[in-house]
């Protein structure tokens, strides 16, 4: 198995704000009309997120040289 980090990143995933979020989603917006906010703004989030690893830290680029980690080490930084 191989990682690209051992640091594990945290996320916070919010609505994407706008007239309808203000006073609640729940109370302007369906069901379906939340899980498609809120299921843009995680795509959104990551996508910025693993272009930011990729700018300093060269994934996904073929020429970059990973750090390799044993499962115990991967199993060690999961637990902390």
């Amino acid at each position: 198995m191989t990682r690209f980090d051992l640091t594990p990143e945290k996320l916070l995933f919010l609505e994407n704000f706008n007239r309808k979020t203000v006073f609640g989603s729940g109370l302007r917006q369906t069901r379906e009309e939340q899980i498609v906010s809120l299921t843009k703004s995680v795509a959104q989030q990551i996508d910025t997120w693993l272009r930011e690893q990729h700018a300093t830290k060269g994934w996904f680029d073929p020429n970059t040289k990973l750090q390799k980690y044993s499962l115990e080490e991967i199993e060690a930084a999961m637990t902390e």
